[in-house]
């Protein structure tokens, strides 16, 4: 989890405009038309889904162009055809203590009407396997239920750090200095509540 304070608000608004534009087909000022109304609602909505050639997806709030969330998916390859084969490529390829990993970058500023600006931007790394059609029938059918469970599990992390961010959104980034440690303390407690997805299915064993 890394969290980043700008020190100039235009520093925000270059990162931000230039990680949209980097795989929108559309301009940033064609994609911010919310404005807000009112009081922010309690739960974060999205607005209609970007995506980018490489898969990734970003959503702004319907609220406002203030709030940003994205998830990139990025995969390594395990092509192994028996379990003991699958199961020895992923704890030597895959990330340290697990098979899946998620890395949630939150960046926060100030508009210059002193509004909170976040970005929630997580990169998901996930497991695939390209020559599923060669595993037994058995093995092909864990490994999809498997696999799907521990994307799952992964997006959790994603909505948990979004969530922890909306509160603070919410709150005028008032308290945004102790963000970052929230959102690992959250995320920590459900990798201890669901033993890193184990319990979820969300394991290869």
């Amino acid at each position: 989890m890394i969290g980043k304070e700008f020190e100039f608000v235009m520093k925000f608004t270059m990162a931000l405009a230039l990680l949209l534009l980097s795989f929108l087909p559309v301009s940033l000022p064609a994609l911010a038309q919310t404005i807000d109304l009112g009081a922010p609602p309690v739960h974060f909505d999205p607005s209609e889904e970007w995506r980018g050639e490489d898969g990734t997806v970003c959503n702004f709030s319907e609220y406002s162009e203030r709030f940003l969330s994205c998830v990139i998916v990025q995969s390594y390859d395990v092509d192994g055809t028996t379990r003991a084969e699958i199961l020895s490529q992923l704890d030597k390829t895959g990330p340290k203590e697990s098979h899946a990993v998620t890395i949630t970058e939150v960046e926060w500023g100030q508009d210059k009407d002193g509004k909170c600006m976040i970005a929630v931007i997580s990169t998901i790394d996930l497991p695939r396997h390209p020559k599923e059609d060669k595993m037994p029938p058995e093995l092909k059918k864990y490994w999809a239920t498997t696999l799907a469970a521990l994307e799952e599990h992964e997006r959790q992390h994603h909505r948990l750090a979004l969530s922890e961010a909306w509160k603070e959104f919410r709150n005028n980034c008032r308290t945004v200095d102790g963000l970052v440690e929230r959102i690992d303390a959250l995320n920590v407690q459900y990798d201890l509540e669901t033993k890193n997805g184990e319990l979820e299915g969300a394991r290869f064993q």
